[in-house]
């Protein structure tokens, strides 16, 4: 396994424990994410906060690695996302 897929393993590994201080041991100094809908958050505080927000609101999400790849600093993942969202109605 390549220095990149471990790293992508540990982020699987770490997001299922809803562990926040091993997920964002996965990052970069300055991290961006985009979300599904398309909204970034950029820089450690705003992307630990989006997690935070997520485990919170999700307690059994989880992320299944489907395929990985990875090698010369680039990597791909492919994951499945399952979790109970509650919807709240009047």
């Amino acid at each position: 396994m390549t220095f990149e897929e471990e790293l992508i393993q540990r982020y699987f590994d770490a997001f299922n424990r809803h562990d926040l201080e091993a997920v964002m041991a996965c990052f970069h100094s300055h991290p961006v994410i985009i979300d599904a809908t398309g909204v970034r958050f950029e820089g450690r505080e705003e992307v630990q906060r989006h997690y935070e927000i997520g485990f919170a609101a999700m307690p059994d999400c989880r992320c299944d690695l489907q395929m990985m790849t990875g090698n010369s600093g680039r990597s791909v993942a492919e994951s499945a996302s399952t979790a109970l969202v509650q919807v709240l109605t009047r």
